[in-house]
């Protein structure tokens, strides 16, 4: 489809109220970027409910809804005291939290309805799956405080999982209802782990190894996110098809900070799939340890880095008179057919067959007026 913005282009928007009826409506213009931009103002008195708006053009409609309810102001709120303690799994933990009006009034002797969620946890990556579940209920003491207590346990870790350190972090969701059954939420959450602090190597999945712009940085965070200094040591390892481990090819330390050592020794190595690791230790003397997989790769290389029979690297998609496009294609098999073919959205340029094996071929595009926007 042709994604570029449509400009001056004239639209009618629409605002249905919550039984389909019109409440109100604009004629509008597209600007150079495609959209439009205004605003309705909901009648005093109008109906409660989902609302719509909808645009429509002579081509195109679509439409989107949002809630319209009566609005009340809170009368109270429900909030938690921080946990400066570092708990380890196995260890109680204890919430404390408050029903506080704000007018200052406390609200004593309500019952406190709650609920705990625990999940894998890293600062840098999503690790998604929930371990820990419970709900309770607690009652509000004088003062309108209310204590949560519960035993984080450690569980084993998933499969998969790049990390042998076990850091999960637990949610606590307080609902309370006053007598005029107002009710409001308050949710709190903190991390609990097997060690203090957490080690990361944030490095790109694919490097071509004569690139200049690459960086490399290995941070460390306590577990309430703060970085702290910390040094470590890395090792570097060659990986099979299987993504295992075949041998240690490289070893060195590390401070937090841009890697220059790091990387210079990962840009020397053959083209090829590795995993770095990392290990350091936390203020116990425990082992943190990290590691990420690396594609490591040359526009000069001779056949795919890693067995394929689709290595694609875009080495200059953007071209001008003066400047080629480069499209490297590989595979691994012999004698695999390939069909080439340069065309924009709605006419052939140049189609033809070849045949590779165990190689790859640098296609140069050079730039043609006939091509206008850009090809594919």
């Amino acid at each position: 489809k042709d994604k570029r913005p449509i400009d001056s282009r004239k639209v009618e928007v629409v605002l249905n109220d919550a039984s389909g009826n019109k409440v109100s409506s604009k004629e509008l213009m597209t600007n150079e970027f495609g959209s439009v931009a205004g605003e309705f103002v909901l009648p005093q008195g109008g109906l409660l409910g989902n609302y719509e708006i909808q645009i429509k053009s002579d081509k195109y409609s679509n439409s989107t809804w949002f809630d319209v309810a009566e609005y009340k102001r809170p009368t109270f709120e429900v909030t938690f005291d921080k946990i400066e303690k570092t708990y380890s799994f196995g260890e109680e933990v204890t919430v404390k939290g408050y029903a506080r009006n704000f007018s200052g009034v406390n609200l004593q002797n309500t019952k406190v309805s709650y609920t705990i969620k625990g999940n894998r946890f890293s600062f840098w990556r999503y690790l998604g799956d929930e371990t820990f579940s419970m709900q309770g209920e607690a009652v509000t003491t004088d003062d309108g405080s209310f204590e949560i207590r519960f035993t984080p346990e450690a569980g084993d870790l998933p499969e998969g999982i790049f990390t042998r350190n076990n850091i999960q972090q637990f949610t606590v969701t307080a609902e309370v209802s006053d007598a005029n059954n107002e009710t409001q939420k308050g949710t709190f959450s903190f991390n609990v782990g097997d060690v203090s602090m957490l080690v990361n190597l944030t490095m790109p999945s694919k490097i071509e190894k004569s690139d200049k712009s690459i960086k490399l940085k290995i941070d460390a965070v306590n577990l309430n996110g703060i970085d702290i200094k910390t040094s470590g040591t890395y090792n570097i390892y060659v990986l099979d098809k299987n993504d295992s481990i075949a041998t240690q090819v490289g070893e060195g330390s590390f401070t937090v900070g841009e890697q220059v050592e790091l990387l210079s020794v990962l840009q020397k190595l053959e083209s090829g799939k590795y995993r770095v690791k990392l290990s350091a230790k936390d203020d116990k003397g425990k082992a943190v340890e990290d590691e990420k997989n690396v594609l490591l790769f040359s526009y000069n290389d001779k056949k795919p880095p890693i067995e394929t029979n689709e290595w694609l690297v875009e080495k200059n998609k953007t071209f001008s008179e003066s400047n080629p496009a480069e499209i490297i294609l590989g595979v691994s098999s012999s004698d695999v057919n390939i069909l080439y073919e340069i065309r924009s959205k709605d006419k052939m340029f140049e189609r033809k067959r070849l045949i590779l094996s165990n190689e790859n071929k640098t296609f140069t595009i050079p730039y043609k007026a006939e091509y206008g926007e850009g090809v594919h």
